[in-house]
Parts: structure tokens; sequence; C-alpha cells
């Protein structure tokens, strides 16, 4: 009897992964594939950092994505995502250095990471010198353009505004006055107080000079890695 209930219990489960099979269909998309890649490569236990999202659009960009497919392949399950890879030699190379760029540009490098590439790699037909190569030219271009970065990165204009009425009713006068790094100018306040806030370098007023509140700016600079600045603008 209890023979019989297990061959039963053992057709009853071949049936329902038969039915279960029939519904459950991978999704055959090329560029579902390559971001199910793409996404697996860069998530950690905190999730997917700024820095892979962004590698991810920038490749999404290059490779004319819509950007809805993003949200289908992170909200897709991997299985359901049908492994559809380049032939071409020169895309299946891409198509590596593309996964090696997204792991070292969002700082997911791991034992499992590296892992996941090698068995894509040989998905892809190519072979452990393939993912040294690809390696090494991703590092050179990170670390080319981290150099340029750091040599032309400049305090940029992010915003200017006129003095609001209030700021302006709270001021008894500006000036310009000599201070630790170049001039600035100092708000006297009506309750006695004083505020400094650096002059534009380009400003041509002179210490002791003293500021039109309605034709001033104030200007806020930014800078990668910095935060932003205020200046004031005559």
């Amino acid at each position: 009897m209890m023979k019989e209930d297990g061959a039963l219990n053992d057709i009853a489960n071949k049936l329902i992964q038969m039915f279960n099979s029939l519904f459950v269909r991978k999704v055959k998309d090329a560029d579902l594939c390559l971001l199910r890649d793409l996404i697996t490569i860069s998530v950690t236990e905190d999730g997917i950092s700024r820095p892979a999202y962004e590698a991810i659009r920038e490749i999404m960009l290059k490779e004319g994505i819509a950007s809805f497919k993003y949200e289908q392949a992170l909200n897709c399950s991997p299985n359901r995502i049908k492994d559809i890879y380049p032939t071409d030699n020169e895309q299946r190379q891409t198509y590596l250095l593309y996964l090696i760029y997204v792991m070292m540009k969002g700082n997911s490098s791991s034992l499992k990471k590296m892992a996941y590439i090698e068995i894509v790699a040989k998905k892809l037909g190519l072979s452990q010198i393939d993912i040294i190569l690809n390696y090494k030219a991703v590092k050179t271009q990170l670390l080319k353009s981290s150099s340029k970065n750091n040599h032309t990165a400049h305090w940029q204009v992010k915003s200017s505004r006129k003095f609001t009425d209030y700021e302006k009713s709270l001021v008894e006068k500006a000036q310009v006055v000599d201070s630790k790094y170049g001039n600035s100018v100092c708000f006297f306040m009506k309750n006695g107080s004083t505020t400094y806030v650096p002059l534009d370098r380009n400003a041509k007023s002179q210490v002791g000079d003293f500021i039109d509140m309605d034709t001033a700016e104030i200007v806020t600079l930014e800078k990668q890695g910095e935060r932003d600045i205020n200046r004031i603008r005559v």
C-alpha cells in the first residue's frame, strides 16, 4: 500500500511540474538577458550602488535599450529570462567587457561575482585569457578616467539668485572686507551680528566698497566630491 502511495505521489509531482512548465515560459529577449547579467553582477547585500546603476544606464544608452526594460529585468526572476548571447566575436568581447565594467565601477568585486563572470564567459565561448584581457582594459580605462577627472574638475555655477526682500530687511549694510581667503562681503545685521560670505573672484569691488543688495546675487558653486559653496556676485 505504501509503495502504491509513493508511486502516486511521484506521478502527481511530475504532473504538477508539467502543468507549471506550461505557464512559466522563459522570456526571450537579448536586452533582458544582458540586463539580468549586469544586475546580477552589481547587486550586493545593500542593493545596487549608485555608480553601478549609472554604469548600467550608460550601457543601456549606448546599446539603445529602453528604460522600462531595466525595471522589467529587475522585477523578473533571473531563471525566467532565456540566455540569448551574441555570436559575433566583437560583440561577445563587448558583452564580457560590460560585465566587468559594471562590477568594477560599482565596487562589487568578489569571488562570487568573478565566478558568475566565468560562467557567462563560458556561455559566450570565451576563455580565462579573455577575462584577464578585458579586466585589464577596464582597469586601465577607469584609472585614466579617474586621473582626468581629478585634473579637470573645477567649481561650476549650480545656481544663482537675487536677495529676497526679507533677507534685505534684516541687513543694515553690506561692505567688502579683507579676509583670510580673499575679499568677503560682511553683512552687518540689524540685530547687531555679522555674517561673512566670500566675494566672487571676478568681482571688481574693493575693500571698503558697499554692496547694493538690490543688484547683487548669491551664487552657489558645485564641484564633484565637494560640498556646495556660496559666493557674492556684484
